[in-house]
């Protein structure tokens, strides 16, 4: 790991309240990366992943959500993966994209805690999220991964005022990884079959994991009754 991701990730960052991480020294002087051709970045530092799209004032982020299942010989990602964002870079080069803001992309089977976080499995990969920070809004993409369906959503994202769901920037969370040493897949939240049972639509079948992702409230509630004890 180099002294900037260190630096990013670790100095400030034990404590996640995000008025501190608005505070922190090293958030106040990151400088939005300079690209002369424009392309999607990795998100791989919490710090700038933060500032430049979840509490960007220009408030239109693009998150491409790839899935980074591993061949397992060469412990890379998966030709799809490169596929995917090749496809992306060169829609996102006609000049009427100009009006997102940032553009990130990442190891969604790697960082399944951001896509988790805007409640999306692994076998909805690739996906895309049009984030507004100003309204703390987002959409997801949720049409078949092609080209024409990838045109549309982002003309409707542009086009749409207040689009999307509700979602602050402390509740997306974000873990530094280094994905390249990561070779175990995650296990994979069916959202789609939460809903439905949410719904009533379909039982839960107490005999099936479901994965859940950890409950943070709950978490922390159960941590101060330990203290209280």
């Amino acid at each position: 790991m180099d002294i900037k991701s260190f630096i990013e990730n670790y100095i400030g960052l034990f404590d996640k309240d995000e008025i501190k991480l608005l505070k922190n020294p090293h958030y106040e002087y990151l400088q939005i990366p300079n690209f002369t051709i424009k392309k999607f970045k990795e998100a791989y530092t919490e710090l700038e992943f933060r500032k430049f799209c979840l509490h960007n004032p220009a408030g239109k982020c693009l998150i491409l959500l790839l899935n980074g299942e591993l061949i397992p010989e060469l412990k890379t990602p998966n030709l799809k993966f490169k596929k995917n964002l090749a496809l992306m870079n060169q829609i996102i080069q006609a000049e009427e994209y100009s009006a997102f803001s940032q553009f990130y992309f990442v190891n969604a089977t790697c960082h399944n805690e951001i896509a988790n976080s805007f409640k999306i499995g692994k076998k909805n990969l690739p996906s895309l999220i049009f984030y507004n920070s100003q309204y703390q809004l987002f959409t997801r993409f949720d049409k078949k991964f092609t080209q024409d369906n990838i045109y549309e959503f982002l003309d409707k994202m542009l086009s749409s005022k207040l689009p999307g769901n509700k979602i602050e920037p402390k509740n997306v969370k974000f873990e530094f990884k280094n994905c390249r040493k990561i070779t175990k897949i995650s296990e994979s939240i069916d959202f789609e079959r939460l809903e439905r049972i949410k719904l009533g639509l379909e039982d839960e079948d107490e005999n099936e994991e479901l994965n859940l992702p950890e409950d943070e409230n709950k978490k922390e509630n159960q941590n101060k009754e330990k203290d209280e004890i």
